[in-house]
């Protein structure tokens, strides 16, 4: 990924391809929201990695660090070339702010030709992930990612930050969900309550089939039929309302 051997339509492939079979792993139908699939382990979702959303990450922390690189050559080899780029694009004398300027822009339209190299991919993904880059105060680089601040002495931390922070975005995004985000709040309080995720223990095959479509508010309950007049028997055992507890006692 940090060098580029495969196109980012490819890891986008190969997401769309793993989807289906992951939630098909869980018992999950497509209408299951795909913030479960990638939020945060400590929200109670299943913090499977998104190879595409990782590949903008590591190209924006190798950036990062070949212009924070402790080898003063390599660095000033990266900012000549960065500054060389923002100059073709901007058609005259640049400075470093304008090298900033350059991994910030989202949209460019002075291209000189259709090669690309790494300072324009990863230009790309910092508009994918929305990550601006600047100077301090101290004339420090730093890039800001949501909430975050991130300078040189954080060289080590960029990836794992962006992460965080992208996982934390999908949280909130399914935690906002008026159905299948209602019952994920009360989940996020509770590391306990995802433990059965990290190692399986004290789950049984038939509750496996039945905690993923609970926790998302997808059981096909014929109680929870919103049309007037539906019939709400259990299927399985008859009562007159199948509910969550008629149909878990009876999977």
């Amino acid at each position: 990924m940090r060098t580029w051997q495969l196109r980012k339509a490819d890891w986008k492939h190969l997401n769309d391809a793993l989807r289906s079979l992951i939630k098909k792993t869980l018992y999950l139908q497509s209408p299951a929201s795909n913030e479960y699939l990638y939020g945060s382990s400590r929200a109670g979702s299943c913090a499977i990695p998104l190879a595409a959303e990782d590949l903008d990450i590591y190209l924006i922390d190798m950036a990062f660090k070949l212009l924070t690189s402790k080898d003063q050559a390599l660095e000033q080899i990266a900012w000549k070339v960065v500054q060389n780029i923002a100059a073709q694009r901007r058609r005259g004398e640049t400075s470093v702010q304008d090298a900033c300027w350059f991994l910030s822009e989202k949209e460019i339209y002075n291209r000189v030709s259709d090669h690309q190299i790494l300072w324009s991919h990863a230009r790309y993904a910092s508009g994918h992930l929305d990550v601006q880059w600047a100077f301090d105060d101290d004339n420090d680089l730093r890039i800001q990612t949501e909430d975050q601040v991130l300078c040189k002495r954080h060289r080590r931390k960029i990836a794992s930050t962006i992460h965080t922070q992208r996982h934390l975005h999908r949280d909130k995004m399914l935690h906002r969900k008026p159905d299948q985000g209602k019952v994920m709040k009360a989940v996020a309080q509770e590391k306990a309550s995802s433990a059965f995720l990290r190692d399986g223990s004290f789950t049984t095959f038939a509750g496996w089939k039945f905690i993923h479509h609970a926790r998302l508010n997808l059981l096909p309950l014929n109680e929870a039929r919103r049309q007037e007049g539906t019939n709400q028997q259990c299927r399985r055992c008859h009562h007159q309302q199948e509910t969550s507890l008629t149909w878990s006692t009876t999977a």
